[in-house]
């Protein structure tokens, strides 16, 4: 089986042919002229190179998942597609599908695109202007400088690349979800303009601190945030998410501060930070343990108090 972490070349890959497609769906033309199969699936049959399917340009739905192809180029004529499923193949870039000299517009109907498990090594301008769902999760991306965002894009899964930074990660006034887990991210700056964001994933990445940019998300309905499995060794950075009104939800499990103290401390020590969460750890916060935390605070700010008091008295 070809595609990322699979050893492609130990795979005789086969051309396109008729016979190795399952077509289904049959209905009419865009232009109802006449019918014509709207669907094609080639799964794991170790499809390389291509050349043929531009025939097929009345195609919407197109799945080549788990196969050896390289070159996309040749899909840049399907222009009706709605959903083009390429996870697990070598593909090194989405160049050839990149608007011409002319500036023709490429995919104008495309809402989902999978290219997981494949080798690109950057994320660039996505110039298809439909679409909502986008997963990239597996592949060597480590860098995104040159992505300028999108306008319609719902859900992006990033996980499982080579981020360090999220310089041009910006502009996504529709994004809901977004998952950078299990980069090498060391702070978020360079990460903005995302409104409706609801749903965060930071865990298995580099941060030591918090830094970025919470005042500017503030105004985003996020109530999911995970930053598990990273480098915080105490709950104090996680003071700089008390701008974030709406958050109800964060995981901070294999932090050095969390696995030293357990599971139920972590969690009193986690809601001394934000006080309005609902659950942590994916586990139900108890009134028991938020009157913990609540009376945790108040001590701390009675010790904070006092501690200040001596050092006026000590210096007058």
């Amino acid at each position: 089986m070809a595609g990322k972490g699979n050893d492609a070349d130990a795979e005789e890959t086969q051309p396109f042919s008729e016979q190795l497609m399952d077509f289904s769906n049959v209905g009419r033309t865009v232009d109802g002229s006449g019918f014509t199969y709207r669907t094609v699936a080639c799964v794991d049959k170790h499809l390389g190179i291509i050349k043929g399917i531009e025939a097929y340009t009345h195609l919407q739905h197109v799945d080549f998942s788990r196969n050896a192809i390289k070159d996309v180029g040749l899909l840049k004529g399907l222009q009706y597609l709605v959903s083009l499923n390429l996870a697990q193949n070598a593909i090194p870039t989405l160049k050839p599908l990149e608007p011409g000299e002319e500036g023709e517009e490429v995919y104008p109907n495309l809402t989902h695109l999978d290219v997981s498990g494949n080798a690109l090594t950057d994320l660039r301008p996505l110039p298809f202007k439909s679409l909502r769902r986008l997963n990239l999760q597996g592949n060597e991306i480590a860098t995104c400088q040159e992505f300028t965002g999108h306008e319609a894009l719902e859900t992006m899964d990033l996980s499982g690349n080579k981020l360090t930074t999220l310089t041009g990660m910006a502009n996504m006034p529709a994004l809901t979800k977004l998952d950078l887990s299990s980069n090498t991210i060391e702070d978020i700056n360079g990460l903005g303009e995302l409104p409706a964001l609801a749903e965060f994933s930071l865990a298995q990445n580099k941060l030591q601190a918090l830094e970025g940019p919470w005042q500017e998300l503030a105004s985003a309905p996020l109530k999911a945030l995970d930053l598990s499995a990273n480098g915080l060794e105490a709950p104090q950075p996680l003071e700089v998410l008390k701008p974030l009104l709406k958050l109800r939800s964060l995981c901070v499990a294999g932090n050095p501060f969390a696995e030293a103290i357990g599971a139920e401390e972590a969690m009193v020590e986690v809601l001394v930070c934000h006080r309005r969460l609902k659950s942590v750890d994916r586990v139900e916060v108890t009134p028991e343990v938020k009157d913990r935390a609540k009376q945790l605070k108040k001590a701390r700010l009675e010790e904070a108090r006092e501690r200040e008091k001596a050092e006026e008295e000590a210096a007058a």
